[in-house]
């Protein structure tokens, strides 16, 4: 199975399915060549004309806070929207009414006469355009001037109407189609150059519509630009009323406030506000200074005069409080009361409590102690004053400082609010500027915008056409018939399913010996070629068959053989005569038994009668000497089919078949049975069994493999032994074959075969 999957991808084996169906491939090739020749031959030359254009980018000339037309893009969405406009209907169309292409002969066959819908809505149309036509005269007589007038323009769309054209808007539909298929538009890379063609039959014509088409792609261009500032124009004037009645109402809203609060002179008291230099900035920190000395002032009254109630009774602590201290007369008394304490412990010590010198020092010193209360108190009184004088100074600076507080901060809402109203006003004002400027500047640029494309080459009347290529399209041809010619072949090839060679042997016949083929020969002179023919090529090809049957089994003794295929009409009889007249080969016996009942057809060919035949001995009528009759070729016999019986599959199965079998054995060399097909009947299944070896015969080209392999199956599945497969019918003349060694071997001198044949039968 390997060599015949390697011999599948040999180049020679696609060689000779290519030689096998030579001639389908030839007419293939001839008939697409020839097809594509006149094809060629009879289409009209087609010419290109082209202009050369450069589209330079633009930029946005309307708001720059405020797009109104086109926002800022990336140059290649610009340069590729550019060239879809080139290519739009729009542009299309306007071109077709300039040059009136529906009355040129190069548009003429796309203009389809219209159904009675399609010219129904025509003259509709129509009618509508031409009430469109009066009310616009009508108007320009009222009004004095065209301008005032508009009507919708429909620039996008098919319907060409309202275009003034002056043919069926289904027409034009035609027209731009036809006209769109002929239009190029090649950006060349890298640059901002564009090349834009169109094809036609006619140089001239196209020459001019292609000059035409880019003319109207730069008005329409700027005619879109006009409209865009036109459109932006009328957006500003809009934004500018609004805008005034906007700043008139803040400067309304800061009016009022400023009457409201009273205000005269803001302005200048604000900006010293903002530069630090108010005056009741300075005030709020020199109160706040005084505020805060007033609380340290309180504070320490406050403080001494806790002290003074806390000692007015023990002057001997007055030391420990400097704030009290420090009060001469305080201090002369508390001097005074000093000594006469240390006078009093002086004395203690040398008398008595009651010594009058202790008790007169004890009296002074009461004394002391009182008038040192007294004057304590006095200065506690005093002290008092001052801390309550000292807290209202302290209240009454914090209420000023409050007040002050409360100034600022209305004069800071004052100044915030009357802020933002003026900001809100002087914006206004400003943006009002603004577009007032850009609506000058926009109504300046309307008039006198310049074009961003420019034309660098015009187009040229073109004098050699781009198509047909006549040479390359009929080469083109060739090429194509070849390669549908050499692909026909293989498709045919591979739905073809029949026995060609060995390969299909081995791939679907259980890899059986191949026992080599049989070419096919005409009969016009007589069908047993091995007697008629002895010296040919084809009675060299059933000796070929013979030898290769010997070798297959040289020591076994076969003596009888099955000649059968899978079914009819594949030459099972013509092989089975010529191989018994190849098989007596030095005197050998041969016998050949037609078991075809059904269909008998051996006896014809060898010139005999067909009965009393087989079937006639099989039933008893005739005894086996009687039906063996011999044929005018020396050393072969016959028994022919005889009378065609009811049941022949009985016949055959009988004890009589086994017991002739065994008889005609033993007085001939060999016997071949001639039995049908295998899936004909089961007859040839009965005669498998009686015979030693079978041949499985096909027809090359014509046995399918499906049948061969059912066929082959049955056999092996009765245990016959299958000797090997004779591929029939085989026309070398035509290349359908190809088997060099059979080649060889037809071509090889006899004796060769006769030595093979005499040392196997010796």
């Amino acid at each position: 199975m390997e060599e015949g999957l390697l011999r599948v991808i040999h180049l020679k084996d696609f060689l000779r399915i290519i030689q096998k169906r030579k001639w389908l491939a030839i007419v293939f090739f001839s008939l697409l060549t020839i097809a594509g020749t006149v094809r060629t031959i009879m289409m009209e030359p087609v010419y290109r004309a082209t202009i050369k254009i450069l589209i330079e980018r633009e930029n946005p000339k309307v708001a720059d806070i405020e797009e109104v037309y086109l926002s800022e893009t990336r140059a290649y969405d610009y340069f590729a929207t550019q060239y879809q406009i080139m290519q739009s209907r729009s542009v299309i169309r306007e071109v077709i009414n300039t040059l009136k292409l529906w009355d040129n002969p190069e548009f003429k066959g796309v203009l389809n006469t219209p159904n009675i819908i399609q010219r129904t809505r025509g003259k509709i149309y129509g009618f509508i355009n031409n009430i469109k036509e009066v009310l616009k005269t009508v108007a320009k007589k009222v009004l004095g001037r065209e301008e005032e007038v508009r009507f919708p323009v429909q620039t996008g769309g098919k319907n060409d109407s309202e275009q003034g054209s002056g043919i069926d808007p289904f027409a034009m539909t035609g027209l731009i189609d036809a006209y769109w298929g002929k239009f190029f538009v090649e950006p060349i890379e890298e640059t901002r150059l564009v090349n834009i063609s169109f094809e036609g039959q006619n140089p001239m014509l196209i020459t001019e519509i292609v000059n035409t088409h880019a003319k109207v792609y730069m008005e329409h261009n700027l005619k879109m630009r006009y409209e865009a500032n036109k459109i932006a124009g009328e957006w500003l004037k809009k934004g500018l009323d609004e805008l005034r009645i906007q700043g008139e109402k803040a400067q309304l809203v800061l009016q009022k406030f400023k009457e409201k609060e009273d205000i005269v002179m803001l302005d200048s008291a604000l900006s010293k506000y903002w530069e630090g230099e108010n005056i009741i900035f300075q005030k709020l920190a020199q109160l706040n200074n005084e505020l805060t000395q007033a609380k340290m002032k309180r504070i320490q009254l406050e403080t001494v005069y806790d002290q003074l109630k806390k000692i007015i009774d023990k002057p001997e602590e007055i030391n420990a409080f400097p704030e009290i201290i420090q009060d001469s007369t305080i201090r002369s008394l508390k001097n005074d009361y000093t000594a006469l304490m240390r006078d009093y412990s002086e004395l203690s010590e040398k008398y008595g409590p009651k010594h009058p010198k202790i008790v007169s020092l004890k009296s002074e010193i009461e004394e002391q102690k009182k008038r040192l209360r007294m004057e304590t108190e006095q200065l506690g009184k005093t002290i008092e004053t001052q801390y309550v004088t000292a807290k209202a100074n302290e209240e009454k600076l914090e209420k000023t400082l409050n007040g002050y507080k409360q100034e600022v901060m209305d004069v800071n809402k004052k100044a915030a609010v009357y802020g933002i109203l003026k900001k809100d006003v002087e914006y206004n004002r400003d943006l009002y500027e603004m577009f007032q400027k850009r609506l000058g500047e926009t109504s300046i640029v309307s008039d006198i915008e310049a074009s961003n494309i420019f034309i660098l080459d015009s187009a040229e009347v073109p004098s050699m056409p781009v198509r047909p290529n006549r040479t390359g399209q009929v080469l083109f041809s060739a090429f194509l018939g070849l390669l549908g010619g050499i692909g026909l072949t293989f498709i045919f090839e591979y739905f073809d399913n029949t026995i060609k060679g060995q390969y299909d042997i081995d791939m679907y016949l259980r890899r059986l010996p191949f026992l080599g083929p049989i070419g096919s020969f005409s009969t016009l002179e007589g069908e047993l070629i091995t007697l008629i023919k002895p010296e040919s090529n084809f009675s060299e090809s059933f000796r070929n068959v013979r030898t290769n049957l010997f070798l297959n089994a040289p020591d076994k003794g076969y003596k009888t053989y099955l000649i059968t295929s899978p079914g009819r009409g594949e030459g099972k009889t013509l092989v089975s005569a010529n191989l018994a007249i190849a098989m007596t080969q030095n005197s050998k016996k041969v016998l050949l038994i037609d078991t075809n009942m059904r269909m008998p057809r051996l006896y014809s060919l060898l010139g005999v009668e067909n009965s009393p035949g087989l079937s006639d001995f099989l039933k008893g009528k005739v005894n086996l000497d009687t039906i063996l009759k011999p044929t005018g070729v020396e050393s072969v016999t016959i028994i022919t089919a005889g009378t065609i019986p009811l049941d022949p599959l009985e016949l055959l199965s009988s004890e009589s078949m086994h017991r002739m079998m065994e008889e005609v054995k033993k007085r001939f060399d060999f016997i071949i049975i001639d039995s049908p097909g295998m899936l004909v009947g089961p007859d040839a299944t009965v005669t498998s069994r009686l015979s030693d070896g079978v041949v499985f015969l096909t027809q090359f080209a014509k046995t399918p493999r499906t049948l061969a392999k059912q066929a082959i199956d049955q056999l092996s599945n009765l245990q016959a032994k299958l000797l090997g497969v004779v591929i029939n019918n085989i026309d070398y003349k035509r290349g359908q074959y190809h088997f060099p060694y059979y080649k060889w071997l037809l071509k090889a001198d006899s004796r060769i075969d006769m030595y093979m044949v005499e040392r196997i039968t010796s």
